[in-house]
């Protein structure tokens, strides 16, 4: 019995390993860092365990104790984090203050037990069990702090199932049913070892291992819902169009308020509904619903590679059926109705692609904020460049400013290890870096041709293909050389060098104006085209004016925050 009870807690502790690192490998969301916290106060409470058990001293076993409760105290603390996460419950900065601070006293009383009773009193060491344990009798803050758990559990698991009834998402619903089984699980363990333990094993060491598995499937087997939160902040719920995102097991995952709207058989995953929407894309047809005429469109969904679900767009074309309907030629109305629809998709378009790219920027540690400020790099150059002889005009100008957002799009197809790496690269590394720009290109090609101005993609997709050669040819992809390189991306690769050279990376600090601007010069003729380098150089208080404006606001955010 004293083997499998040790081999179960060693498998525990290699299981909360495994977690630990699986979670930081992919942390995205803040339910994921709560996830995390327990993870780690578990591992250290087992480990201590762990110690504990092998004493042969009243000592040793104190010792070993004090390293468990260094983590069991914040275990409690944790779970109420990533509860009110998980059940979108606002946390109160206060209560928090005071739950901390009590969860750190508890531990100095553990950690000081042989200078006073309060949490312990006649302490010795039992050795009638399987493995030796602590015989003591109660001490008052003992006491307390057994109630303020069981408190922790009731309120976990009663907002748990408050949400799960309230909850209309199936999929989300399945996610806080495992979390309350973790709860319920972690209970039982606690109540067994509180009020009916003899056998001298720690019952509790179990029951928050088993605990945090039943959470780590939550999170890891529903991540998709994570994935979609973090778009849902930049586009999906900003829309007015209807959104219904499915997994690859054809379950709906997500889905805003204005799809329910139109669908409301959506909350319940109806087959119905998903094989009507599918046979609409299929075969080209609008939707009828409540006197209402309602197209699709859908588009699949991918990470790392691999293709995680499908997003479905439900746009009400009402108007536009009825005015092919009533009229036989184009009038000035329906042009004005062509127009504005034409306007608001392309309004869902740059949102769209914008919250592509903060996406995508979310998951790099070293380019915090670079695609809103090269676009305003780029901005401020236009303005520069169309009061120049250069003969730019204003329409191509105002195109390569759309599509400076889009210039690192291809970094959807980089490793999340290479991207959040803390460092510079490896050769290795670089090398699969380079490719973003191919990629990027493939990716305007495919969403941008045949709903675009041609004009438009063609930019867009030379911005992104190459922003990274030089004039002398020792850029990449092509190795292009002087007027090779398309303008707009000399006009890119200007903005995109100038914001890492004045942005703090984690490989470097930030330059100074003048060494950036130093910088520039020096490589006019040889990375940048010397004319384009020369009207950039021009920019410098505009540019330092606007950098300046962009450091306050970060700093009055941090300090709202």
């Amino acid at each position: 019995m004293r083997s499998v009870l040790l081999i179960i807690q060693c498998l525990t502790i290699a299981l909360l390993f495994f977690e630990s690192g699986y979670i930081l490998y992919k942390w995205k969301t803040k339910i994921q860092e709560f996830l995390l916290l327990i993870c780690l106060s578990t591992l250290l409470n087992n480990i201590g365990y762990i110690f504990a058990i092998q004493a042969s001293s009243l000592g040793e076993y104190l010792l070993g104790l004090k390293m468990s409760y260094f983590g069991r105290v914040w275990i409690p603390f944790s779970l109420l984090l990533f509860v009110n996460s998980l059940c979108k419950v606002k946390n109160n900065k206060y209560l928090l203050t005071v739950l901390g601070t009590i969860h750190l006293l508890i531990f100095v009383m553990v950690a000081t037990c042989e200078y006073h009773s309060l949490y312990f009193k006649n302490v010795y060491l039992n050795t009638e069990g399987i493995f030796p344990c602590l015989g003591f009798e109660k001490g008052i803050v003992y006491k307390l702090y057994n109630m303020l758990i069981l408190g922790y559990m009731v309120y976990g698991f009663s907002t748990l199932i408050y949400s799960i009834v309230k909850e209309k998402n199936k999929i989300q619903r399945k996610r806080l049913c495992l979390v309350s089984a973790a709860i319920f699980s972690e209970s039982v363990f606690y109540l067994i070892e509180i009020y009916g333990n003899t056998v001298g094993f720690d019952d509790t060491v179990v029951g928050y291992g088993v605990s945090s598995f039943f959470m780590f499937i939550a999170i890891i087997k529903y991540s998709l819902l994570d994935n979609l939160k973090i778009i849902s902040d930049y586009v999906i719920d900003e829309v007015s169009e209807g959104i219904v995102v499915i997994n690859i097991n054809k379950e709906i995952e997500y889905y805003n308020k204005p799809a329910l709207d139109i669908l409301p058989k959506l909350h319940s995953n109806s087959f119905e509904t998903l094989e009507k929407m599918q046979e609409s894309i299929i075969n080209q047809t609008p939707l009828f619903i409540n006197d209402k005429i309602y197209t699709l469109k859908q588009q699949e969904l991918i990470d790392e590679g691999m293709v995680i679900g499908t997003i479905f767009v439900i746009t009400d074309d009402t108007e536009h059926y009825k005015a092919l309907t009533l009229y036989e030629n184009y009038n000035e109305e329906l042009t004005n109705q062509v127009e504005e629809k034409t306007k608001r998709i392309r309004e869902i378009q740059n949102k769209t692609i914008l919250g592509m790219a903060q996406v995508i920027e979310s998951r790099d540690l070293n380019t915090g904020g670079h695609v809103k400020r090269t676009s305003d790099v780029v901005r401020i150059f236009s303005n520069k460049l169309l009061d120049s002889d250069m003969g730019l005009s204003k329409d191509f100008l105002e195109f390569v400013i759309r599509s400076a957002p889009m210039h690192d799009l291809g970094k959807i197809g980089v490793d999340d290890a290479i991207l959040r790496k803390q460092g510079r690269f490896t050769d290795e590394e670089y090398e699969k870096m380079k490719k973003h720009s191919e990629i990027g290109a493939s990716m305007i090609d495919s969403i941008l041709t045949g709903v675009e101005d041609e004009e438009f993609v063609k930019i867009a997709l030379n911005v992104a293909h190459y922003h990274h050669e030089k004039v002398n040819g020792k850029g990449y992809p092509k190795g292009l050389t002087g007027e090779e390189i398309p303008i707009e991306a000399r006009i890119m690769a200007l903005a995109d060098v100038f914001d890492a050279l004045v942005s703090k990376r984690c490989y470097k600090e930030a330059f100074s104006y003048d060494k950036a601007f130093e910088i520039i010069k020096e490589d006019a003729g040889t990375h940048f085209d010397i004319e384009l380098a020369n009207i950039f150089i021009q920019c410098r208080k505009e540019l330092e004016e606007y950098y300046e404006a962009d450091k306050r606001q970060m700093y009055y955010e941090t300090e709202k925050r």
